[in-house]
């Protein structure tokens, strides 16, 4: 599946607030599945896995989840027709071990007999299996599947034991095992690499344009010499319009060209409140307690406590101080306080893009340019779709329009030409956005150009006047679909958003002040 597949497997308490009980969500570079709490309070399952790895929920196999005895969170990962079965499994310790071994049972029997993860924490000491005969029982159940474990040094180490009872079982034997030490629990975490023929979408490459002043200003020099005559002569706006955007993305294209990144880098920064000092006493605390694993004594013991507990009240009053100033700072913007308190609770924005769509077959569309064909299609019959409805609904006979529209004007309509004084006013009464339409052109650029193509721009919204004709580039729109709610493979459930030319906005603001 690529390395690394399998990101994280986490069984840990109020994992739930990944996305309410149960589900699943896409975040920036990988998708994730989490099994809340039961009625019991405690627990909680939870799975990421990298993004391109296409997975569904297996409900046939979590059945065998029982409050109290062991809870499961089970997902197959896919590509074309290999699979892999994911298994994540938490047994509490006052469980009692014979009914946790009759259920586990029954879910090894239902499992695949290919490629196969179990993991978890099963709260059984794998390191006693030769003096325990239900620890013996529990590695027979698992070897009768071809499960081997990864894992056979202790994970969770105390002052006075130290156990293996968490683990990671694979029917492919795993190229490479490590324990990594961490104290924000009392279990470490355990890494398996391993290979799997299961192949994951290459990470698409994305290119962007860096925009900044310095860049602008470049644009607005090259576009302060450029010869506009072939627009100037033109007499058919949608001609004179071609010249123009010819000569415009040329200079925009050497002005601003486009950089080309690749999505799915882990980058993440560190969170805005953890200041190198704090960075350099989190190593600090990681040191002492490593210094704790290696020579355990109530002395050590001692030492990491207090800087632990000392480090967590200075980093909590920064996490503090920092959204304190924040909130001071956007609570004139309602949208920014919006956006932090969003990222206070860890909600990512919706995402435009499905990673997947269903036709009207309920076959499963994975190729991006396949989803964008069929959505657009989607979208542009739903105007007809409402148009046959509502004809279908009039009565016979009033599907004409001059059956409502009775007395029809007769008179012509005059246009005064358009100013470059005013078209300089309409410039700066214009919303600022970021959004580029089809032809890559914000508003904010647009704004900041203005004063270096306000000539040619205002003998085009003239010509377009004059010939009472709107230009064929300004009626394309750059369409993102929004998610609404259920689904996300359901384009019903996408409401389309189009972003227009931020060049088509000043001409459509000069018709608005004449009607």
């Amino acid at each position: 599946m690529g390395r690394p597949t399998i990101e994280v497997a986490i069984t840990v308490g109020k994992v739930a607030q990944w996305n309410g009980n149960c589900g699943t969500r896409d975040q920036k570079d990988r998708r994730a599945a989490s099994h809340g709490q039961g009625n019991h309070g405690k627990g909680g399952l939870g799975l990421c896995l990298k993004e391109g790895v296409h997975f569904k929920r297996l409900p046939e196999l979590e059945k065998y989840d029982v409050e109290k005895l062991c809870e499961i969170l089970a997902v197959e990962c896919r590509a074309g027709t290999k699979k892999l079965q994911i298994c994540v499994v938490y047994k509490p310790p006052l469980a009692p071990i014979p009914l946790f071994l009759r259920s586990f049972e029954s879910l090894l029997a239902s499992l695949d007999d290919k490629d196969v993860v179990v993991m978890g924490d099963f709260n059984l000491n794998l390191l006693n299996y030769d003096e325990n005969t239900q620890t013996t029982e529990f590695i027979s159940l698992m070897t009768s599947k071809s499960l081997i474990p990864s894992c056979t040094i202790p994970t969770r180490v105390s002052l006075t034991s130290a156990t293996l009872i968490d683990n990671i079982f694979l029917t492919t034997p795993a190229t490479s095992s490590q324990i990594v030490l961490t104290d924000f629990s009392d279990h470490f975490l355990l890494i398996s690499d391993v290979k799997y023929q299961l192949q994951t979408k290459k990470a698409p490459e994305i290119s962007h344009r860096i925009i900044n002043k310095k860049i602008l200003d470049c644009l607005k020099d090259k576009l302060n010499i450029i010869d506009w005559s072939r627009v100037f002569d033109s007499e058919d706006v949608n001609s004179a319009m071609a010249h123009f955007f010819e000569k415009f993305n040329a200079a925009f294209d050497e002005s601003c060209p486009r950089v080309k990144t690749r999505k799915g880098k882990y980058n993440q920064p560190i969170q805005p409140w953890i200041s190198p000092s704090l960075l350099t006493s989190i190593k600090q605390k990681n040191c002492l307690y490593k210094k704790l694993l290696s020579f355990p004594s109530e002395e050590n013991k001692t030492t990491f406590k207090k800087y632990k507990n000392l480090l967590s009240k200075i980093i909590r009053n920064a996490k503090t101080k920092f959204y304190f100033d924040s909130c001071r700072e956007v609570s004139k913007s309602p949208k920014k306080t919006w956006e932090l308190i969003n990222s206070c609770l860890n909600r990512s924005p919706k995402t435009s893009t499905p990673s997947e769509i269903k036709d009207a077959h309920g076959h499963i569309i994975e190729r991006e340019l396949e989803i964008a064909s069929y959505m657009n299609l989607h979208f542009a019959s739903i105007g007809q779709s409402v148009a046959n409805k509502l004809q279908h609904n009039l009565p016979y006979g009033q599907c004409d329009y001059r059956t409502y529209l009775v007395k029809p004007s007769v008179k012509s309509m005059f246009l005064t030409p358009v100013t470059e004084k005013e078209l300089a006013n309409i410039g700066k009464l214009l919303k600022n956005g970021n959004s580029p339409g089809i032809d890559e052109s914000s508003t904010n650029i647009v704004k900041v150009i203005l004063p270096s193509i306000n000539k040619v721009m205002c003998h085009l919204i003239n010509l377009s006047f004059r010939s009472g004709t709107f230009p064929d580039s300004f009626k394309k729109a750059k369409v993102i679909p929004l998610y609404k709610s259920s689904d996300r493979s359901n384009c019903t459930n996408y409401r389309p958003i189009s972003i227009l030319s931020g060049f088509s906005k000043k001409m459509e603001r000069c018709f608005y002040n004449r009607v």
